[in-house]
């Protein structure tokens, strides 16, 4: 019997240089990554507001001044180009919780600026063999 209940896996072949194009992930701890690329996309931004889209499950980021109430701080991360945002009040609010860091696959930035990451295309990462 041939089963016809595919499940297609939302991510990528593990490589250990995929350093083309936005990269955006999130930990357990609720610390959000952002390669170059993606920081770069987003226009650079010194903060982010965060907004949720409960019933697509995506998460928002649009760049704002570290003035804006509610303001996320983006962090440069230590030995590498990309940034962090600290993100876990936010993840406790709205009760995302992520079990282990995950890549969002389909990372990308909307005609309002805002960019999407969807949790329903979310795959685990690991940092592989060293």
């Amino acid at each position: 019997m041939i089963s016809s209940q595919w499940t297609r896996f939302p991510g990528r072949q593990f490589s250990r240089n995929v350093t083309d194009g936005i990269r955006v992930t999130m930990g357990p701890d609720g610390v959000i990554y952002m390669n170059a690329a993606a920081w770069d996309a987003l226009g650079r931004p010194e903060a982010v507001e965060m907004m949720y889209d409960k019933p697509r499950q995506v998460i928002g980021l649009q760049k704002c001044s570290r003035l804006t109430d509610g303001a996320f701080l983006v962090k440069p991360k230590s030995g590498s180009k990309g940034r962090i945002i600290h993100a876990s009040a936010f993840c406790m609010h709205f009760l995302i919780k992520m079990l282990r860091t995950g890549l969002f696959n389909d990372a990308y930035i909307d005609q309002n600026g805002t960019m999407q990451l969807h949790l329903t295309t979310v795959s685990a990462v690991t940092r592989g063999a060293r």
